[in-house]
């Protein structure tokens, strides 16, 4: 089968990681898959992970030409609504012209957005890259999208078929297949991360300079919110006396301002930022315990990832319901609480039988995530398309 495969861009994300694996899938099956990233200034070193024999084409496809842009002018400005139809048109005018640059692809069996964002989207959805079948990831719920801009809904319904990460929009999904007439299926994450080989050397070299820490692994920007598991930390030693090393592990466009809140805190001494690492497992392997404070999320594969070495996982309630069943599976604390979050951290850090309780339904919850149960889900996802 032949493949065009889109990303937005080429980052040390969970949405790119993702992609990744997927990619991978599709090379053991012997797919024949081009690979377009649109955002030309967002490439990292993940992308030498993308199969060798996939070609890669770097095809610049920026969010403010897609109507999109234009709605939400619409919603943010009075003057926007005036500027809506014109836009809309001029936009899609302009992609259409824009796309002829894609004829010489050919066309494909299936096209694939994976970011699910503006941009892939629209290509995709108005055919711009032809494909006689078209996939879309949802990384967050099917109503949030659609109350940013109507163009998504009107995208999905040319698509027609969507991938969503987890069970809680199945109300939204259920809607969307009654009223908008989509094929949906929910298909989690895989995570490769157990394949990974270890450094028995830096997992050695990273104890020893860490000592028992609690990781974060996640791009350097507001929705991650690093700043509320720093604010946790502080209220366990203000609370309890107890400190506890922080590794936080990836970059991004906020990093200077995290470390400057870091370097004012009681506990600067115990906040390290490590940024990029393509081999992520060995800090898994060298952690504690795994801390998340993000805003919100799709379905964050770093929980995933962290709960293959068995670390106890304690987050904030950002769409981790599905990965840790309602808190069968970690410790929940509603989303900016650093109470919440500080005592779970404590609860695990402090008691013995609470810490191996949850490492051991860490390592039992990750066998949902296994590669081979996902691929599965995939290949009939993929044979069954409208």
């Amino acid at each position: 089968m032949r493949i065009a495969f889109i990303f937005d861009a080429l980052l040390y994300g969970g949405i790119e990681r993702v992609g990744i694996s997927y990619l991978k899938f599709l090379e053991e099956d012997g797919h024949d898959v081009d690979v377009f990233v649109l955002n030309t200034r967002d490439i990292e070193g993940i992308i030498e992970e993308i199969p060798s024999r996939f070609k890669v084409h770097k095809t610049f496809v920026n969010h403010l030409w897609t109507p999109n842009i234009f709605w939400y002018a619409a919603k943010r400005w009075w003057w926007g609504k005036y500027l809506l139809p014109i836009g809309c048109t001029l936009s899609y005018l302009f992609l259409r012209i824009y796309g002829l640059r894609f004829l010489k692809y050919g066309k494909y069996d299936v096209a694939i957005s994976m970011a699910g964002h503006s941009n892939d989207l629209a290509i995709n959805a108005y055919n711009i890259i032809r494909s006689k079948k078209k996939i879309a990831w949802l990384h967050g719920g099917l109503y949030s999208y659609m109350l940013l801009s109507p163009m998504y809904q009107r995208q999905y319904e040319k698509i027609k078929n969507l991938v969503v990460l987890n069970d809680f929009v199945q109300p939204e999904c259920l809607f969307a297949n009654k009223y908008l007439k989509l094929n949906i299926k929910t298909i989690y994450n895989p995570s490769f991360i157990l394949e990974r080989s270890i450094n028995e050397s830096k997992v050695n070299e990273l104890k020893n300079k860490y000592g028992d820490f609690i990781l974060m692994v996640g791009r350097m920007t507001t929705q991650k919110n690093p700043i509320g598991l720093m604010k946790a930390m502080e209220y366990i030693f203000e609370t309890y006396g107890a400190k506890y090393n922080v590794v936080f592990l990836g970059d991004g466009e906020k990093m200077e301002m995290f470390k400057a809140y870091a370097d004012k805190s009681l506990l600067k001494d115990n906040f390290f930022f490590a940024g990029n690492d393509k081999d992520p497992q060995n800090y898994y392997k060298s952690a504690k315990m795994f801390g998340f404070s993000s805003y919100s999320e799709g379905l964050p594969t770093v929980i995933v990832e962290a709960m293959a070495f068995g670390l106890p996982v304690a987050t904030s309630d950002t769409s981790v319901r599905e990965v840790l069943k309602d808190g069968k599976y970690g410790l929940i604390s509603p989303i900016d609480d650093a109470v919440g979050l500080g005592e779970n951290i404590y609860s695990l850090m402090s008691n013995f039988t609470l810490y191996d309780k949850y490492s051991k339904l860490s390592k039992e919850r990750f066998n949902d995530f296994l590669p081979a149960i996902v691929k599965q889900q995939f290949n009939d996802f993929m044979s069954n398309l409208w």
